[in-house]
Parts: structure tokens; sequence; C-alpha cells
């Protein structure tokens, strides 16, 4: 599929542009550490399996941002059976994942070459307490026309209100001339197929995509894979 009549890229940024597994983990436990929790797997998983099903009640309109700030540690902190304010956790461990910026691997290389080709948009559903500096600290910024975030905006993607907005923006180019990079199936696939714009999954893990999920128009394993793509 020739991505000739493709103007307009938009990105998503966790697991796509910097990593948020390795940022999370290491956020986790130096959080762990500093209120005196164990940061074996058990812990770890503990918080993991939390965030996982709060971010998919999220996703779903299920309940606010506010409330998934506050839920995961609460949440976290009954499950261990702990005695700890769970907004002091909170609040440390997002001042902790604020500062960590791991590009995914040849990123940046792709931002380059992207920012010489299209107009770029990054748009994420992540606080933007977190992601304004993540993204300001990582450099990328200067590639993007716009810069999307979900918290800013009171929409998140799939929706389509979120969709509308983006396009808002971006001065209503054709659908057509529109496709949206995320690993995430369900917010960056299926929110662009349903919003009928083209869509490519960066699947990182070399997973099978469940027959349920939508179908991209491309599946990479790598953001560089984009560029036969392109010349094509």
């Amino acid at each position: 599929m020739p991505l000739r009549d493709v103007g307009w890229l938009i990105l998503d940024l966790d697991n796509t542009l910097l990593d948020f597994d390795r940022a999370a983990k290491r956020s986790l436990i130096c959080t762990y550490r500093r209120f005196g929790i164990s940061t074996d797997e058990v812990h770890i998983n503990a918080y993991r399996q939390i965030n996982h099903r709060c971010w998919r009640a999220f996703e779903a309109g299920e309940i606010d941002v506010a409330t998934l700030k506050d839920l995961r540690f609460q949440m976290l902190v009954e499950d261990l059976a702990i005695s700890i304010n769970p907004d002091q956790i909170n609040s440390f461990y997002l001042s902790t994942l604020s500062k960590q910026i791991d590009p995914m691997p040849g990123a940046l290389e792709f931002l380059k070459w992207a920012d010489n080709n299209f107009s770029l948009v990054l748009a994420t559903n992540g606080f933007k307490q977190v992601q304004r500096p993540r993204i300001a600290s990582s450099g990328i910024s200067a590639h993007f026309k716009h810069i999307i975030i979900s918290e800013e905006i009171g929409f998140n993607k799939p929706d389509k209100e979120f969709f509308d907005h983006t396009f808002h923006r971006m001065g209503g180019p054709a659908k057509n001339e529109v496709m949206i990079i995320g690993d995430n199936l369900g917010s960056d696939i299926k929110g662009g197929a349903d919003y009928g714009i083209l869509t490519c999954w960066l699947n990182n893990g070399d997973i099978t995509k469940p027959h349920d999920a939508a179908t991209p128009d491309l599946s990479i394993h790598k953001l560089h894979d984009l560029l036969k793509y392109h010349s094509a």
C-alpha cells in the first residue's frame, strides 16, 4: 500500500515514539523503594494488572481521567494491604515518570525522515503533567505541528471527539490523506478505523492480532519499516 497520497501522520507517543513500558517499570521500582514496598515481580505485577484494568476502563469511557489517576494506587494499597497514603505514592510516581524519556529504537531517526515527508501530529492519552515534560525533554516536539493530549482537551482515543478535535487543529484535511500510527489496537487502530482514516499498527512485540481486534491498513514491526511503503 503506497503512501503517496498521505500528507499527515498522527503519531502515538507511548511505546510508539517513547518506551513507556521501560519508563513505567523504572519509575515504579523507584516509587516502591521510596515507600518501602517490595520490588519483587509479585508486587510489580500487582500494579501492572491494576493499571491495565483502569486504562481499559478509561478508554471505554467508564471512568474519567481524574478517577484514573487516583484509583490505581488506591486499589494497589488495598490489594497489598499496606498502610501508605495512596495520594503520596501517586504523586511521587507521576513526578518520577515525567522525567523518563527513553526513545523507542529508531524513533528519533524516523521522526527526522517523517518530518521531511509529512505533516506530523502527536496524539496521546497520557496525563499532561507526565507527557508535557517527557515530550519537551526528549526533543521531539519540534517535529510536530500539533501536540494533542487527551487530558487537555477532555476527550481520549478512541473517541470520535478526540479525532474531531485533532482534525480541527489540522485544518480539516481529507480523511484519505491521514494515517495514524500506534501500538494500541484499541485506542489507535480501532479509533482511527472508526473515524475513517488510514491506520498503521506498530506491532512491537510481534504478537498475533486477536480476531476481534480492528484490522490495520498496514502492520509494521519497527517505525523504519514505513519507509518502504512511502517509496513504493
